[in-house]
């Protein structure tokens, strides 16, 4: 049995991954052919994942074994081939030999949000009041790949940005003031989740999968490195303070 280490690609289609050579044992009959036999499922090259193609060399016929479709680690994590080889004897003799492929795991995932939502806090909480938690997960299938950090986006348009605070591993949102309905009513506030090490996907530039979030209605490819974020309505509730001596008629 032959053991492989292979990256998972989503574009790597057409490369070679391991060649394999046999001789047919017949002097003067060289031939031999190959196949890569298909299994019952998905692991054993059920879909044809990979396929093999020959080519002759010094006396002997090479095999090369090639990636047919995208490979994920996320779906598969390792596959187990079978390779059958047959002479051109006039009884024909066959071998066969087993390849275990692994997959690598690559950060190729975006940390996305769960949910969307409108809280609210209390006007006259004390900094450092727990407004709401964000939660966002990252499908990769190991550390630090699937590890996620959250930010308050730094932007302009996130009117929300100077007045709250978010824990960078937890996701928790916090005040930052001591609000007043009468100055505002509400804030929009922008966080960004980001994954804990450098993106796979072509033109990240070694960063983590974060960056601009794609316009809706641009034509963009789904390998642009991008973030995920989620908008939080936060409106200012309005607190009042009924005296303890007031009539009950007044109330």
């Amino acid at each position: 049995m032959t053991m492989i280490l292979l990256i998972e690609s989503r574009s790597g289609v057409l490369r070679a991954v391991l060649p394999h050579k046999c001789g047919s044992g017949i002097d003067g009959n060289p031939t031999v052919f190959y196949r890569l036999m298909p299994g019952s499922t998905a692991q054993t090259n059920k879909f044809h994942t990979f396929y093999l193609q020959q080519r002759a060399d010094n006396g002997f016929t090479w095999a090369d074994i090639k990636v047919n479709h995208p490979l994920d680690y996320e779906t598969i994590k390792e596959y187990n081939l079978t390779i059958r080889v047959e002479n051109n004897g006039a009884q024909q003799l066959a071998s066969e030999a087993t390849v275990f492929i692994m997959l690598e795991d690559v950060n190729d995932e975006i940390p996305l949000f769960t949910e969307r939502e409108q809280e609210t806090v209390l006007e006259g909480e004390p900094i450092g009041t727990k407004v709401t938690q964000v939660n966002a997960i990252d499908k990769d299938g190991t550390f630090p790949n699937n590890q996620v950090y959250y930010y308050v986006v730094d932007s302009p348009r996130n009117d929300g940005k100077d007045f709250f605070e978010i824990n960078l591993q937890s996701g928790e949102v916090f005040t930052k003031i001591v609000f007043d309905r009468e100055k505002q009513g509400a804030y929009a506030l922008e966080v960004e989740a980001r994954d804990g090490a450098p993106s796979a996907r072509p033109n990240s530039n070694g960063q983590p999968n974060s960056g601009p979030l794609p316009c809706p209605n641009c034509a963009i490819s789904s390998f642009v490195p991008r973030l995920d974020l989620v908008s939080l309505f936060v409106v200012v509730s309005l607190i009042i303070l009924v005296p303890f001596s007031l009539p009950s008629y007044l109330l």
